[in-house]
């Protein structure tokens, strides 16, 4: 392994020096004179490699160290909520390592903690130096770095302390159904929101997942951005955006969940409950379960979920067949949100005590090129600056899960547009390939053109060939109809005074109510006496701390 990297070191190498002569642009890759020391925290994955290897030793570690004369060392590797913990009492002792993941729901707070606590250090500088022309491009796709690196990881003087994940625009929630079930009973696909309640209320009544048959798929009430099987696409149908802060046509910044038209989507839910349109156990049922039953017949949510979940119904059941399906709400329309761009609340940075603070740009530099470029010139803007063999190298192995969240910067860091980018990519290769033509290999998003086009003419049959093809599928509807979605734009606040005194209450009664008029318990004019507690007890302080936050008083 030492010889091919030695020589695929060499090539870059040249094309690094060249790249130097031509004005600099690529500085970055230029190797230390002194081999640097870098530590490393992160959480752990599922992640399977080879025999012996892990996070520490692997191919792409000593790319790293033959390329950038940096010997990395993963001196945390720590799971779920234990690595929040291990940060806090990092933070007592300022043990840290030279860079480290904050994650979850209260890495914001910490950000803010370790900043006033002058444990973590300002990256301002080493950004400007090191940044690739490829992550600057990445960053002006959301609007620069006031969108990226909000007032929620800078100090008062606009100093930047952590870099999040990104979230890419379009993400919608679709409409998933099963196509073997319209097949049977000879429906049209639906378009609107009265057709799909149609379909659904006659995929119940016709019991074609058992006795007990279900119209809908739903996780729980929350308007989850990215995620399987929520219930934001039945939210959205009333514009309605519960648990998301958004300005509202004032300018003001409110809760989703406590705005008028959330007690209308309520109503509506309860009566889709009463019908048996919705699992009754829909609030504490396993979801991936329920849906690989095969009971139900749709289900909602972005591009991907033919990976997962929408997959397991088609392990159980070969026959069955979901698809990605545009639905238009009740006003012939398209609602959706528009993430933060650090929706995610997963975020990198730097120990204060760090003597390289730049080698956290140089491995973003990696990580956006990882996650952005194909390797193909007619499609990247941009020249890659990781050899193929080394991006692919465990994909020729047979690891095809080695990806993005592999290397040591496991953040995802991609354009805002990225699906619109993907689509005509993944569209160009599938004809290709349809054509008899060879196509290059690149590892992103699971791509696989030969086996799209198997699963679109019935070679195959696989949950893996759906899963691909229903990519492509929901990333066409995207190329046709997504400029037409009308977007809320979502804003996710650090912790506020009040939050960290009301909100775990306020959450609890949201979520308590909620669920009980949707059952039933509750009549559905509880929702007013909610919005007069929930400003009484907190609300309305962190109403008013939210706006100013938001607009950065």
């Amino acid at each position: 392994m030492k010889k091919v990297i030695s020589i695929i070191l060499t090539v870059l190498m040249l094309s690094t020096c060249v790249a130097f002569a031509e004005g600099g642009a690529q500085d970055w890759l230029k190797p230390y004179d002194e081999t640097v020391h870098f530590t490393w925290g992160r959480d752990s994955s599922t992640i399977v490699w080879p025999e012996g290897e892990s996070f520490q030793k692997n191919y792409w570690v000593d790319w790293i160290k033959e390329q950038f004369n940096i010997e990395l060392e993963i001196t945390w590797e720590i799971a779920g909520d234990q690595y929040m913990t291990q940060v806090n009492l990092a933070s007592v002792d300022n043990s840290f390592p030279d860079a480290f993941l904050l994650s979850g729901t209260t890495a914001k707070q910490t950000i803010r903690d370790l900043i006033d606590g002058e444990l973590i250090a300002p990256l301002n500088e080493v950004y400007e130096q090191y940044a690739s022309p490829l992550l600057r491009d990445v960053v002006e796709s959301y609007g620069g770095l006031e969108a990226v690196c909000p007032a929620t990881v800078r100090d008062e003087d606009g100093n930047i302390y952590a870099f999040s994940t990104t979230s890419p625009g379009s993400e919608y929630e679709f409409v998933w159904i099963r196509m073997d079930w319209l097949k049977k009973l000879d429906l049209p696909v639906p378009t609107t929101y009265d057709e799909l309640m149609a379909t659904a209320r006659a995929f119940m009544e016709a019991k074609l997942g058992g006795e007990k048959t279900y119209g809908f798929c739903i996780r729980d009430l929350k308007d989850r951005y990215n995620s399987g099987c929520t219930s934001a696409w039945l939210w959205h149908n009333f514009d309605a955006y519960p648990g998301i802060w958004y300005a509202n046509e004032e300018g003001n910044y409110v809760y989703g969940s406590v705005q008028p038209q959330v007690k209308e989507a309520l109503a509506f839910l309860a009566d889709c409950y009463k019908e048996g349109l919705i699992n009754e156990e829909f609030s504490t049922i396993d979801y991936k379960a329920s849906l690989a039953s095969g009971t139900v017949g749709i289900t909602f949510g972005p591009w991907w979920i033919g990976a997962t979940p929408v997959n397991n119904c088609k392990i159980n059941d070969p026959e069955s067949y979901w698809e990605p399906i545009w639905v238009t709400n009740k006003d012939g329309e398209f609602h959706s949100v528009a993430p933060d761009p650090t929706n995610e609340d997963r975020y990198y940075a730097v120990s204060a005590s760090c003597e390289h603070p730049e080698v956290l740009i140089k491995m973003l530099n990696l990580a956006v090129e990882q996650q952005n470029l194909y390797g193909m010139e007619e499609f990247d803007e941009f020249p890659r600056s990781i050899p193929a063999e080394v991006d692919k190298y465990y994909n020729n192995q047979g690891y095809y899960r080695l990806d993005w969240s592999a290397w040591p910067m496991a953040l995802k860091v991609r354009y805002f547009d990225q699906l619109a980018r993907m689509g005509v990519v993944w569209d160009a290769l599938v004809e290709r390939v349809k054509n008899g033509e060879e196509i290059p290999e690149f590892n992103m998003e699971s791509f696989n053109g030969q086996l799209i086009v198997d699963y679109m003419t019935g070679k195959d049959n696989s949950d893996n060939g759906q899963h691909v093809y229903t990519k492509m599928v929901a990333l066409d509807l995207l190329q046709e109809k997504g400029a037409g979605a009308k977007l809320t734009q979502a804003y996710n606040p650090a912790p506020t005074d009040t939050m960290a005194l009301a909100w775990t209450n306020l959450t609890d009664m949201e979520n308590q109510l909620f669920v009980k008029i949707v059952m039933g318990l509750e009549p559905i004019d509880a929702f007013d006496q909610f919005v007069k507690d929930w400003y009484a007890q907190g609300g309305t302080d962190i109403t008013e701390e939210v706006d100013a936050q938001a607009k950065g008083k």
